[in-house]
């Protein structure tokens, strides 16, 4: 009879599709959605026991520290497996599962890296502007079959989230309704918008750059 060897169990790790682009947040936030990496074994079903988390924080106000994160998470959907907190100014950290999460062999499993933000402002550990990245630095695991350690990493990092730009507050821009009592365009009223400051504070306005598109035989 023929027998087939079985390879030894891998696990191909790197951002999703969906994780979240560049975006805005307030210090003090808690629950912020940082990244969705997607884990896929080979081989054999992986039994993921550990996951190592790295932080980057670039900054334009040159100071750039590791205090803009008091704690990170790691999901399965809804699921909390773990969570890992970046002591002092390390800028890693390990993640422990309570137990062994299962990863199917040759199926894209996502994973959502949350974290709750330190505060920004006076005696606050938050940095204004930083730019907070989380990303997977390397993973430990059992192969389900073989039992056989499943260990891999980059000093670079395994996945590359957008990242999130941390403030004190900021300003949230919409479009809103132009009244038709208003004389709309005819009276050369185009457009009708509306600025919210976020929860966590008041914001001050410094100005607001428009464009403008026209048909042709219209200037403007």
């Amino acid at each position: 009879g023929l027998m087939s060897v079985a390879g030894q169990a891998s696990l191909a790790v790197g951002t999703d599709a969906s994780s979240p682009s560049y975006a805005i947040s307030a210090g003090g936030t808690t629950g912020v959605t940082v990244g969705v990496v997607k884990f896929r074994p080979s081989n054999e079903a992986v039994n993921l026991q550990k996951v190592g988390l790295t932080l980057t924080n670039g900054s334009y106000t040159g100071v750039s520290g590791a205090t803009d994160v008091f704690r990170a998470y790691i999901y399965s959907g809804s699921t909390l497996l773990g969570s890992a907190v970046f002591a002092g100014n390390a800028t890693t950290a390990t993640s422990t599962f309570s137990s062994s999460f299962t990863l199917p062999k040759d199926v894209d499993t996502l994973l959502t890296i949350k974290a709750d933000l330190n505060d920004v402002g006076t005696n606050q550990p938050g940095v204004e502007g930083d730019l907070v990245k989380i990303d997977v630095a390397n993973y430990e695991g059992s192969g389900a079959s073989s039992g056989s350690t499943v260990r891999g990493g980059s000093t670079t990092g395994l996945s590359t989230v957008s990242g999130v730009r941390l403030f004190n507050t900021f300003p949230t821009v919409a479009q809103d309704t132009l009244s038709s009592s208003a004389g709309s365009a005819s009276a050369g009223r185009l457009i009708r918008f509306k600025v919210t400051a976020d929860g966590r504070g008041n914001v001050g306005i410094y100005g607001a750059k428009f464009t403008i598109a026209t048909s042709t035989g219209v200037t403007i």
